[in-house]
């Protein structure tokens, strides 16, 4: 084997859904006990109505909060998360709260902005208002890592942003795992600087995204608890001191 570091730098809880109807203001939310969803369906359960885009909110939240809790690796239970009163919704919870846009928005900031669980609806106005973002809606793009597409336009504009690859390749000649993370603005010139390091063949197989994620499997096996936590920092902080030139390669090869 060889081994080269290179480095530069509970209980189901009770659920709110929100009752909205398409002619009604979305302030008039009922809240009621959230069904066991083993059971099966009955006639007597309260039916819901949302609009696809209230839907779209829903699972974005859901898919956000989850998504941070693992790179933190936070003992947190997301599905926990999203059903606790918050502060930041006025005392409801995410369930009830962001159907609505701009609840959603301040959802997708904390969780992508800060390092906190809650906060108050007027420190979060303070933090939008000092971004340098022309709208709010721009502010919860720069602070979120999935793909969507706006009007066919590409909707993430990245700034300074940790990228981080992996690779789990096996060949004839042997097994290849490796990770690399570094400082890019897009995921095009990640990928130029990988190439650079290991050339062509790793950099077109190899999978790139914006981020860390410390539960991927390549991660999991090469980085130390302690490379985890600096990337979470970085990953949250980009434009820092720490993160300025930031680029580590871990490649660990095992020939046959």
């Amino acid at each position: 084997m060889q081994e080269s570091i290179d480095c530069s730098a509970s209980a189901m809880v009770l659920f709110q859904p929100v009752l909205a109807e398409h002619q009604r203001c979305q302030d008039e939310v009922h809240d009621f006990v959230f069904c066991d969803p083993l059971e099966p369906d009955c006639p007597s359960d309260l039916k819901v109505t949302l609009t696809h885009r209230q839907i779209g909110r829903l699972v974005f939240v859901a898919a956000e909060t989850g998504s941070r809790f693992a790179r933190e690796r936070s003992s947190y239970d997301p599905a926990a998360w999203m059903a606790a009163p918050r502060s930041l919704f006025g005392g409801r919870n995410a369930l009830t709260a962001c159907v609505d846009r701009t609840m959603f928005m301040r959802a997708i900031v904390l969780h992508g902005a800060t390092a906190v669980y809650d906060m108050a609806p007027q420190d979060m106005s303070e933090l939008l208002a000092s971004s340098d973002c022309d709208d709010e809606a721009s502010m919860v793009v720069k602070h979120t890592g999935r793909s969507l597409d706006r009007g066919g336009a590409p909707l993430m504009n990245w700034g300074p942003t940790l990228f981080t690859a992996t690779c789990a390749e096996h060949s004839s000649a042997g097994v290849l795992h490796l990770f690399f993370a570094t400082i890019a603005t897009d995921e095009g010139a990640a990928r130029e600087q990988l190439r650079e390091r290991l050339g062509p063949s790793v950099s077109s197989i190899a999978n790139v995204m914006a981020g860390f994620d410390p539960s991927q499997p390549v991660a999991v096996s090469l980085l130390s608890e302690a490379m985890a936590y600096l990337l979470i920092q970085i990953a949250h902080e980009p434009t820092s001191a720490l993160a300025d030139g930031f680029n580590v390669l871990i490649e660990h090869r095992f020939d046959h």
